[in-house]
């Protein structure tokens, strides 16, 4: 069933937008935090972005660019998922929003049928047996054909969701690294350098070790050794000074 679109929450999620600068691109960020906890790579072929607030769910959830939302179920694994098939011109872009609050709960958001890009799809929260806390799972594949309810998800190509966000990551294009708005709530980006460290095969971003809840601690097995090590990769880093701080208090 298609829900009524609530045009005030619309116009102030355009408004803000654009005063808060969580994106200067042809398109809308998918959420209202641009907090990334985990980056696009082979194993993850998705962004990661946590709530404003490390562990309270409830964060809109927008449509990135016009489309049509052609199915919205519950997975095991990924909790209540979103796909929209978003046309591009020359080609189509499935994008997929995980571990989304049951839309039966909620009356101000599009389940069903036409989309316009920043319409309200659904609020973040942490359904689903892989999910270890409150995030959105944001993932994008490309095809030459639309997606529809019969498609196969995989029949596409995976692509970095950060693609179609220039904005956020002009400056990793241009050095090899990857950087994140120091203050989201600035009207202009301020890319800082990111730091990771790796751990059981997998990089951490340092700043969501500093934010993880309990369980997250526990199910990536994040030891006072791993937590050390990312005090000391911060150590002097003046723009990590506040996680360097948290970080000192985990193991205090």
């Amino acid at each position: 069933m298609k829900k009524i679109k609530n045009i005030a929450v619309v116009l102030s999620t355009a408004i803000s937008i654009t005063l808060l600068g969580v994106s200067t691109s042809a398109y809308t960020w998918p959420t209202e935090s641009t907090r990334i906890t985990q980056y696009y790579s082979d194993r993850h072929q998705a962004i990661d972005i946590g709530p404003i607030t490390p562990g309270v769910a409830g964060d809109d959830v927008y449509s990135f660019a016009d489309g049509n939302v052609y199915k919205y179920s519950y997975d095991q694994s990924a909790g209540y998922v979103c796909r929209v098939n978003n046309p591009m011109g020359s080609y189509y872009v499935g994008a997929k929003y995980n571990h989304l609050t049951n839309p039966d709960t909620l009356t101000d958001i599009i389940d069903d049928g036409p989309v316009d890009e920043g319409d309200k799809i659904g609020e973040m929260n942490t359904t689903g047996n892989d999910s270890t806390g409150v995030h959105l799972h944001f993932e994008i594949r490309e095809n030459d054909t639309p997606y529809t309810i019969g498609t196969d998800w995989y029949a596409g190509t995976a692509v970095d969701p950060l693609n179609y966000f220039p904005d956020m990551t002009s400056a990793s294009r241009s050095s090899g690294g990857i950087y994140y708005d120091y203050d989201p709530n600035a009207t202009e980006n301020n890319l800082v350098e990111a730091v990771t460290i790796t751990h059981g095969g997998r990089e951490f971003d340092v700043r969501w070790i500093a934010n993880m809840s309990d369980a997250e601690l526990e199910h990536y097995n994040i030891t006072n050794d791993v937590i050390e090590e990312a005090i000391a990769a911060i150590s002097g880093n003046e723009d990590y000074a506040g996680y360097y701080d948290k970080l000192c208090d985990m193991i205090a």
